[in-house]
């Protein structure tokens, strides 16, 4: 079940000052492992550490590098697995190292942070969201600026280790906005 927040239940949380920078730049990069800090409970499993990737994704366990967003949950073979799509699309770090990651004691917060999509201007499009995860298994998507001159391109959502069960919030349509949150 998803719900979206926004107006007083939106607040961002900037982690590009206390949080560890993620080592990847570049386009389709993935990396990881990175602790949670806690036992995160997700589809009937327990996970403690994370995968991030350039395309605006983490996983628990895949290492995948796909940028060509589709339909949730979907079980292709491109797709990943243990996934939290907060904007997935084809999406480029430049050289520069654009994602962190902080537990402030409470939770898991994966920020990106000026994130542009491929084929567009970092200085003029850029993209600024978060994944904030709880040890409750509560996920919340935040997009503080979203700059993608084409908002109908991407995916929003969750989907489970056998990539059959998960939770569509959008795909390929206008829905992303500046200031919202999600709630899973």
């Amino acid at each position: 079940d998803s719900d979206e927040l926004d107006g007083p239940t939106f607040t961002w949380v900037d982690i590009t000052g206390v949080g560890t920078r993620i080592a990847m730049s570049g386009d389709d990069a993935n990396t990881g492992t990175f602790p949670i800090g806690f036992d995160f409970p997700f589809y009937g499993k327990s996970f403690n550490t994370f995968r991030a990737c350039t395309n605006g994704w983490i996983s628990f366990s895949s290492n995948k590098t796909t940028f060509s967003n589709t339909t949730l949950p979907n079980t292709g073979s491109t797709v990943p697995e243990n996934m939290l799509a907060a904007f997935w699309d084809d999406l480029h770090f430049d050289t520069t190292q654009r994602a962190y990651y902080y537990n402030d004691g409470t939770r898991l917060i994966v920020q990106y942070q000026g994130v542009r999509r491929v084929g567009e201007s970092a200085t003029t499009n850029p993209n600024t969201f978060e994944i904030i995860l709880y040890p409750s298994g509560t996920i919340v998507y935040q997009y503080l600026t979203m700059s993608a001159s084409n908002k109908t391109s991407a995916t929003i959502g969750v989907q489970n280790e056998t990539r059959n069960d998960g939770l569509q919030v959008v795909f390929n349509a206008t829905y992303v906005k500046n200031n919202l949150a999600i709630r899973f």
